[in-house]
C-alpha cells in the first residue's frame, strides 16, 4: 500500500482539515503506526519520514531494515551514511550487494559489514569476470566477524572461487552463525590447471592433507548448491563430491528440509546432486534441479531420489538452446529415469518442469499427428503412481513454425487423465522474448502514469495554495477598506 492511498482524497476541505491536525501534532501516534506498518514501498516510506519528527521515528524501521545495493554510487553512499549515523546500522536486517566489482570495492562493502550487528540475512553476488574472486584481505576478515554473528541466519554468496580442499569454505562456516539457509554458487579459475593435469593422468584426484576436525557444523534447512566451473572440469565437480561426503564436512545435510541443485552440465554434476539426495534422506520436502541441456547430452545419470520419502515438491527446470538440429518433442531422457528413483508412497503433491524441444521448421498437420509422443505417455504412467498429486505444470518451449494448438492437443490426450490438476504451456521461444518486452513496458507505463498522477497532484497542491494566497489578499483588501 502506498502513502497516496491513504491521504489523496477528492475533497478538498477533507485535505485541509488532514493537514491543520499534521500542523497540530494531534495526529495519533498508534494511526501513525498502522499507516507506516501497512506501506510496502520506499517511495512512500521516505515521504513518510519528511512529514515531522512524530513520522520520522517509526519509519526509520521499515526503512532501513531492507538494504539493496547494485552500484557503486549507493555503496559509497550507504557507506557515508553509515560512517554520518553510525546507530543506523543496528536497523539492518537484510541487505544485498549485487553486481558490485569486489576487486575495486572490496574493502567499501566490507566495511559496511564490519558495522552490521544484527543482520539476519546477507547476500554478495560480485560482478562477474573471468578470473572470478578469491575470498581474500579486508573481506575475508570482515565475513569472519560476520560468519559470527548469532543473528545471522541466511547468507548467499556466488562466483566464489574455491580452492580443491573447500578450506575457504571450512572456515568461514564454521565461525558460529546458526544458519537456516546457506547459498554457494562456486567457480574455479580458469588458469588452475594442475588438478586437471593430474586427473587426466591418472583418472583420479589429487592426493591432499586430510581435512580437520569441525567442531562447529552448520545443519541448514536450506541448501542453494550452484556449479559454475569456468568449463566441463568432471575434477572440479569430483572435489566437490569428496568434500560434501567427508566426515570432517562443516555442512551437515541430514536434516535438509529444501534443496537446489543448478548448472548441471555433466554426468559428474548429476553424481554430486545424487550424493547430496541421498545425504538428506527422508527429511528434504523440496527439490530444484537446472541441468542444462547440450546437443547431445541426454544420456546422463539420473538423480537418485529413492530416500527422499518425505518428498512433497518436485521441480525441474531445464535450460539450454532451443535450437537443435536434433529431432525431439518428448521430455528430456534424464528426467523420466530420474522419476523413476521416487519410490511409490511418496507424500508427492506438486511437480513444476520447463523444457526445451526440438521441431523441424514448418511440419504439416500430417506431420504432427504422426509424431511418437510415447514420452508423454510414460510420463502419463509416472503420475498415476502418485494418486496424491494435486498440481502439475508442465512449460514446453520451442522455435520456429509450427501449429501450436494441434502440438498441445496430441500431448493433452495422452495426458487427458490428469487435466483436473495438470497445466500444459506450449512457449514460442520469440514469444517468451516479446513478453519480456511488454512486461518492461507495462511496468514503464505505470511510472510514467505514477509521475503524471504526481505531477497533477503537485498542479492541485499549487492551485489550492494559490487560491488560499488569492482569499487572503482580498480579506486583507477588505479589512483596509473597513479601517
Amino acid at each position: 500500500m502506498r502513502l497516496a492511498d491513504f491521504v489523496s482524497v477528492k475533497k478538498p476541505w477533507t485535505n485541509r482539515s488532514l493537514l491543520i491536525i499534521l500542523e497540530m501534532n494531534t495526529f495519533p501516534q498508534e494511526l501513525i503506526s498502522i499507516i507506516i506498518n501497512n506501506l510496502d514501498d520506499r517511495e512512500s516510506l521516505e515521504s513518510s519520514a519528511l512529514v515531522c519528527r512524530s513520522w520520522y521515528a517509526p519509519t526509520r524501521g521499515p526503512l532501513f531494515s531492507v538494504i539493496d545495493i547494485d552500484t557503486t554510487e549507493q555503496l559509497s553512499s550507504f557507506h557515508d551514511l553509515l560512517i554520518e549515523s553510525p546507530h543506523l546500522a543496528r536497523l539492518v536486517r537484510f541487505i544485498k550487494f549485487i553486481e558490485i566489482p569486489l576487486a575495486s570495492q572490496g574493502d567499501v562493502l566490507a566495511a559496511i559489514l564490519r558495522r552490521l550487528k544484527r543482520v539476519d540475512d546477507v547476500i554478495i553476488s560480485p560482478q562477474p569476470t573471468l578470473g572470478f574472486y578469491d575470498i581474500s584481505g579486508s573481506l575475508r576478515e570482515c565475513l569472519v566477524a560476520t560468519l559470527a554473528l548469532p543473528t545471522l541466519k541466511s547468507f548467499t554468496i556466488r562466483h566464489w572461487k574455491v580452492d580443491p580442499t573447500y578450506g575457504d569454505i571450512q572456515f568461514l562456516l564454521s565461525r558460529g552463525a546458526p544458519l537456516q539457509h546457506v547459498e554457494l554458487s562456486m567457480t574455479d579459475s580458469a588458469q588452475d590447471m594442475q588438478g586437471d593435469l593430474h586427473f587426466a593422468r591418472t583418472g583420479r584426484l589429487e592426493n591432499l592433507a586430510p581435512r580437520r576436525a569441525c567442531t562447529r557444523k552448520v545443519r541448514p534447512v536450506s541448501f542453494v548448491c550452484g556449479f559454475a566451473w569456468t568449463w566441463k572440469r568432471r575434477c572440479r565437480s569430483l572435489e566437490f563430491i569428496n568434500w560434501i561426503q567427508d566426515p570432517n564436512c562443516v555442512l551437515d545435510l541430514s536434516g535438509l528440509e529444501s534443496l537446489t541443485v543448478t548448472s548441471l552440465n555433466d554426468t559428474i554434476d548429476f553424481a554430486a546432486a545424487s550424493a547430496m539426495t541421498r545425504m538428506v534422506g527422508a527429511s528434504l520436502q523440496r527439490l530444484w534441479l537446472g541441468p542444462h541441456i547440450d546437443s547431445g547430452m541426454f544420456e546422463i545419470e539420473p538423480v537418485d531420489m529413492s530416500r527422499n520419502t518425505s518428498l512433497q515438491t518436485l521441480d525441474f527446470d531445464f535450460f539450454g538452446p532451443a535450437r537443435s538440429n536434433l529431432f525431439r518433442i518428448s521430455p528430456p531422457e534424464c528426467l523420466l529415469p530420474t522419476l523413476s528413483t521416487i519410490e511409490a508412497g511418496t507424500p508427492l503433491k506438486d511437480i513444476f518442469m520447463t523444457f526445451p524441444i526440438h521441431v523441424p521448421e514448418n511440419p504439416t498437420l500430417a506431420d504432427i499427428r504422426g509424431w511418437d509422443y510415447i514420452g508423454w505417455r510414460h510420463l502419463a504412467s509416472f503420475f498415476t503412481g502418485f494418486p496424491g498429486l494435486e498440481q502439475a505444470l508442465i512449460v514446453v518451449y520451442y522455435t520456429g513454425n509450427m501449429n501450436s494448438e494441434l502440438f498441445k492437443d496430441m500431448v493433452m490426450q495422452e495426458l487427458e487423465q490428469f487435466k483436473d490438476f495438470l497445466e500444459f504451456k506450449l512457449k514460442k521461444e520469440e514469444e517468451e522474448e516479446e513478453e519480456e518486452e511488454e512486461e518492461e513496458e507495462e511496468e514503464e507505463e505505470e511510472e510514467e502514469e505514477e509521475e503524471e498522477e504526481e505531477e497533477e497532484e503537485e498542479e492541485e497542491e499549487e492551485e489550492e495554495e494559490a487560491e488560499e494566497e488569492e482569499e487572503e489578499e482580498e480579506e486583507e483588501e477588505e479589512e483596509e477598506e473597513e479601517e
